[in-house]
């Protein structure tokens, strides 16, 4: 694990397959590096919305675009339990156009199986992961 001056952290790893990917872990107040921009909570959860998917007190899914012109699958879940605490979670996935983002949200696929994402949680920490080709093209 890296550790970052901003304070981030990175972790580059490689599959069985052998191909390459980093993870960034951060929080809702700090900029991060995701596809060659600096990016942060903000800039994702203030995306526009351009469809909506699902739309209720606990599950809200959204196809958004952000600043950098990028498409977003966009969810936020929450589960209320008074035995396991309350949980809240919201992923940006991105997305190549909005016939993907449809079969993506129709499909019901776990959103972060698919790559690049981005995971935040009820405890303010973001997740970013991203396959990269060496460990140069992230730093």
């Amino acid at each position: 694990m890296i550790k970052l001056k901003n304070g981030n952290a990175m972790e580059f790893m490689t599959t069985y397959e052998g191909e390459k990917y980093v993870v960034t872990i951060s929080n809702t107040t700090n900029t991060f590096k995701f596809l060659g921009n600096d990016y942060s909570y903000f800039i994702l959860s203030s995306a526009k919305k351009i469809k909506t998917y699902s739309n209720t007190a606990h599950e809200k899914v959204f196809l958004t675009i952000d600043l950098y012109g990028r498409l977003f699958l966009t969810t936020y879940k929450e589960e209320m339990s008074s035995e396991s605490g309350d949980r809240m979670d919201e992923t940006y996935c991105l997305v190549a156009d909005e016939k993907d983002a449809d079969e993506l949200f129709k499909s019901g696929s776990a959103i972060l199986g698919r790559e690049p994402y981005v995971y935040s949680d009820c405890c303010n920490h973001i997740m970013v992961r991203e396959k990269c080709k060496s460990n140069d093209e992230v730093i």
